[in-house]
């Protein structure tokens, strides 16, 4: 069987085939197409009630500039998603935060070159009061031996409201026949609290099947105030399946997450996720 996916385009090898299984972030930064992300997640914790969370992003070429101009709309800015959040793959929103977390902006990329990527945006935080925000990114792509690269991003934001921040990670990874390891470490500074969080963090993705694919992971979250320490520790797992459409996913991660306002107690949750994902064609 063919095992190529939606985003089968821009994928040559293994890593990019399982980051396009999954729509992460990664293959949306090197893909230059026109997508859509649509979904929603449910997240029920420990003694916790469920959430429901809206998923929505787009980007739209723009007929200008060689098609480097878009408009992106997003439900949540990644610079508001703290790095727990963002290293375990969940979020819990209540159905009244609904309204509060989406931003709109327009984006300009910059022609890659090698394994050079950046861009830059401004646009508005459409929570009340509206926030405008600019923001700019870059990544780079070493290619350290024939299986092992190391990949640094980094990403500098100013928000009116909040004022700056900044986040930087850096990922080694090794690409197998059907695996992808990655060691990803990463920091990320809030200016309105004058402080940093970090996170440090392993991840094993595999092919399963055409249709199927699971990610294991684990690592620890540290900040910087009220004093340097670890702040909790996680392990997850997220298995993914394409449903009979070739846009069509759902999306199940179980995991323990062990934070120190619980005294590193074990808290179980899990997520489930609808998605749909499209793009346009090269």
């Amino acid at each position: 069987a063919e095992k190529r996916n939606y985003w089968g385009r821009i994928i040559g090898d293994t890593g990019e085939r399982l980051d396009g299984f999954f729509a992460s972030e990664n293959t949306i930064a090197k893909s230059n197409n026109s997508f859509i992300k649509l979904g929603m997640e449910l997240y029920q914790g420990k003694g916790e009630s469920s959430h429901y969370k809206p998923i929505v992003k787009f980007r739209l070429d723009l007929p200008t500039l060689e098609e480097r101009l878009k408009l992106v709309f997003e439900s949540e800015a990644p610079e508001t998603q703290s790095l727990s959040e963002k290293d375990r793959g969940t979020t819990k929103l209540s159905r009244d935060d609904v309204s509060s977390t989406a931003v709109c902006a327009i984006q300009l990329q910059s022609k890659p070159r090698h394994d050079w990527r950046a861009s830059t945006s401004v646009g508005v935080d459409l929570k009340l009061p509206m926030d405008v925000f600019w923001r700019s990114k870059a990544r780079y792509r070493w290619q350290i031996s024939p299986l092992w690269d190391l990949e640094t991003q980094q990403n500098i934001y100013y928000f009116h409201q909040t004022g700056w921040g900044e986040k930087t990670r850096f990922t080694f990874q090794r690409i197998g026949e059907e695996y992808v390891f990655r060691a990803n470490s990463e920091a990320k500074y809030f200016y309105d609290e004058r402080r940093f969080e970090f996170a440090h963090g392993y991840s094993f993705q595999k092919e399963l099947s055409p249709i199927r694919a699971i990610n294991y992971q684990f690592g620890l979250i540290a900040e910087s105030k009220p004093h340097r320490q670890v702040s909790s520790y996680y392990l997850s797992t997220v298995y993914r399946r394409k449903l009979s459409q070739e846009w069509l996913f759902y999306q199940l991660t179980p995991g323990i997450s062990f934070p120190r306002d619980d005294n590193f107690k074990a808290n179980p949750f899990i997520t489930a996720r609808i998605e749909m994902v499209l793009s346009s064609p090269e």
